[in-house]
């Protein structure tokens, strides 16, 4: 599975990728498709800027930009804006792919009609909605349903991609041994606390926000049932949430 996003658009005759890729995951990309890419192609610079929140329909639509409207759907305006519908924290959002030399003016424009969310904001909001990051709570190491990414990172019609066996053994037997969670603490701990459920490590913090004091980390399937307790360091930690639910506050 990719760190990111990987669409395909088509124009004509011509299939062309867009491809969003986090800080550290640029490796991983080039290992997994790398065989399959043909040389002469050529990227294009661009920038990625994102709408978040259930107004960002209506704030694309002031600055005259589409709105896609199914999840992962893409548009393109004349001056090579790509916009696609992209709810990365839980709730309706938008990516725009913008080149380089629109950047600031797109910025300028977003500014007008939404403030700009801090990063702070962001990680709060990700690990509200139990969603994982590529290089923070999960890599290269991990298998996508233990991550909690399967839905979007794995297509069982298809076959021939590797670590197939794998996913479908997964599939057949419906389970893995350590899986995402999210957790509620009772105070704030570091990123990297090992949980604890009685004498045995069931896993690490891998992301942690306060007000309120929450966290993610891939734990083992002893711990992963909502409401087991835990240690986190001096913290006491509950399980709150399978992926991709909001923590219940």
């Amino acid at each position: 599975f990719l760190p990111e996003a990987g669409l395909a658009t088509k124009h004509g005759d011509n299939l062309s990728f867009l491809l969003f890729i986090i800080v550290g995951g640029l490796a991983c990309l080039i290992v997994g498709v790398g065989y399959y890419v043909d040389k002469r192609n050529q990227a294009r610079d661009g920038k990625d800027q994102m709408g978040r929140g259930p107004t960002a329909g209506a704030v694309l639509a002031a600055l005259g930009l589409p709105t896609p409207g199914e999840p992962l759907a893409v548009e393109k305006t004349g001056n090579e804006i790509f916009v696609i519908n992209q709810p990365r924290l839980g709730t309706c959002g938008f990516d725009l792919f913008v080149p380089v030399a629109e950047v600031d003016a797109i910025k300028a424009q977003l500014e007008v009609h939404a403030p700009e969310c801090g990063k702070a904001a962001f990680e709060k909001a990700r690990v509200l909605a139990t969603i994982p990051r590529f290089g923070v709570d999960f890599d290269e190491s991990n298998l996508a349903p233990e991550a909690g990414i399967e839905a979007r990172a794995i297509s069982y019609a298809k076959g021939c991609y590797i670590g197939q066996e794998i996913i479908a053994r997964i599939r057949t037997y419906g389970k893995v041994n350590r899986i995402l969670r999210g957790l509620r603490l009772d105070q704030p701990v570091a990123v990297g606390t090992e949980l604890m459920l009685g004498d045995k490590e069931v896993g690490q913090l891998t992301s942690v926000t306060t007000e309120p004091n929450s966290a993610l980390a891939i734990v083992h399937r002893d711990a992963a049932e909502v409401g087991t307790e835990l240690k986190a360091g001096i913290a006491n930690a509950t399980v709150a949430s399978l992926p991709f639910e909001a923590i219940a506050l």
